[in-house]
């Protein structure tokens, strides 16, 4: 990875976010980027304004990072992401993280649309993901030297750290809203998984899959920061039969369920504004 894009990146988002200092950073998957509408947008800047990153390659990401207060605290909000499928290097991938870092920001919360693999999943259904299958092919961290990035070999035992589950969970119960967790696996894409590799997926244990997530995941817990991943099921094995999936399908659901992931974010973020001293040790 070229550690020098990732250096102009920071540094381009630091020029326009002087005064910023985000404790936690959202990462909006696909049809999720107005999920966080709700909170006070202080600054925005353009993807492409952003060196190495641009614009995300796919509909359902409008490609705005956006400088919020939520509860009198800053937090960064990235609507949408780029994916590996767009063969565009992991730099792009990682500079979300890379500048969370940089700017302060301890806590990564990572969205996405998924397919429920369960047969009692249903589209609008929200999964907190407890762990991660990489089937990518690849691995961010292969070749990085920068310190940044932590140890050589990075312990993946609690990539999702398992008390800011727990309160994610008390804050879907606080609103009302039924969530469920899981195993979340991340497929290099663009196509859909096929019959057989859905029972494959299946059997090695995967409850939900999708085409993101794991990379930023993988890259922040490497260096350090808590994670916690969120998938929002948008369609389902029981539900696809012999109609065609199409992203359209996938971004129309996802819509479908911002009220209630709006709603859970809000209420977790508030919550950890008010003990973010406490929260972060």
């Amino acid at each position: 990875m070229n550690v020098s894009i990732l250096k102009r990146a920071y540094q381009s988002v630091q020029s326009a976010f002087p005064n910023a200092k985000p404790y936690c950073t959202v990462i909006l998957g696909s049809g999720l980027g107005n999920v966080l509408n709700t909170c006070k947008t202080v600054k925005s800047l353009d993807y492409s304004k952003i060196p190495g990153l641009g614009n995300p390659g796919v509909a359902g990401h409008s490609g705005q990072l956006l400088l919020c207060k939520i509860s009198g605290k800053h937090i960064l909000v990235f609507q949408g992401r780029r994916h590996f499928y767009e063969n565009v290097g992991w730099e792009p991938i990682a500079i979300p993280v890379y500048i969370s870092l940089k700017l302060g920001s301890s806590l990564m919360i990572l969205t996405n649309a998924a397919g429920g693999l369960k047969k009692k999943m249903r589209p609008g259904d929200l999964m907190i993901i407890d762990d991660h299958i990489n089937i990518l092919g690849s691995n961010p961290l292969i070749g990085n030297t920068d310190k940044i990035w932590g140890p050589k070999f990075a312990d993946q035992t609690h990539v999702y750290d398992p008390t800011f589950r727990k309160k994610l969970s008390k804050a879907a119960n606080r609103k009302q809203i039924p969530i469920t967790s899981g195993i979340y696996a991340a497929t290099s894409g663009p196509t859909y998984e096929t019959p057989a590799e859905i029972k494959a997926l299946c059997a090695m244990g995967a409850d939900a899959v999708g085409m993101s997530t794991v990379p930023e995941a993988i890259l922040a817990n490497a260096a350090g920061m808590k994670v916690i991943g969120i998938s929002c099921i948008t369609n389902t094995v029981s539900r696809r039969n012999d109609k065609k999936l199409t992203h359209e399908d996938v971004v129309n659901s996802a819509a479908m369920v911002q009220p209630a992931i709006r709603a859970l974010l809000t209420e977790f973020l508030k919550d950890m504004a008010a003990n973010v001293s406490d929260s972060l040790k």
